[in-house]
């Protein structure tokens, strides 16, 4: 019974629970065995748990909820923010250097150092409601050009979509270029884009 509640008490918390809780709590599989035959609480996927069938489990929901410092950016940046139906091989994220983050296979991690990780965060809502953290359109151009990834097609659209984008902010742009020092690429870049500077 003791497990019983705690598990539920856990999955109203949180909507849901892993096979990560399972195991650093010591509960019991055949408890979890019980209550999803008894339907108490319903497998969702492999190594999710939710107490209703139609929980909706979302990736990066759940990638934000396991690590608290990781910030969604590159492709999957511009994904979460409507900006591209493109989807990387690998999750991206970007955590700062000092930060422990343990590896995953769906993970592609980029160090960063803390006072430039925090640079162009904001926050975007998924269908399920939860918030998670990504980088801003501007940051993602920032970093593109950091990484010289600038000729490849797929970020040189991204870049061109930048001037259709409801939200952009050029004064940002040019605020995070010239901390990342790029002041003179991004100008190159949106001079040849036909944008005008602010």
């Amino acid at each position: 019974m003791k497990w019983i509640e705690f598990v539920e008490d856990r999955i109203n918390k949180y909507g849901f629970i892993d096979s990560d809780f399972i195991k650093e709590n010591k509960i019991p599989t055949k408890c979890i065995s019980r209550m999803v035959h008894s339907k108490k609480i319903f497998k969702i996927k492999k190594g999710i748990y939710a107490l209703s069938p139609y929980f909706e489990y979302d990736e990066f929901s759940y990638i934000s909820s396991k690590r608290s410092k990781a910030v969604f950016s590159g492709f999957t940046a511009l994904l979460l923010l409507g900006q591209t139906e493109f989807m990387p091989a690998r999750i991206e994220v970007t955590v700062p250097s000092n930060y422990c983050i343990e590896k995953d296979n769906r993970l592609d991690i980029t160090y960063q150092k803390p006072e430039l990780w925090k640079e162009g965060i904001i926050e975007v809502t998924r269908p399920n409601n939860k918030k998670v953290r990504c980088y801003s359109y501007e940051r993602v151009i920032i970093d593109f050009i950091r990484k010289d990834m600038i000729n490849e097609e797929f970020v040189f659209k991204a870049i061109g979509n930048y001037n259709t984008y409801k939200n952009k902010n050029e004064n940002e742009l040019f605020r995070l270029a010239r901390i990342f020092n790029v002041e003179a690429e991004v100008d190159k870049i949106l001079n040849i884009m036909d944008y005008t500077r602010k």
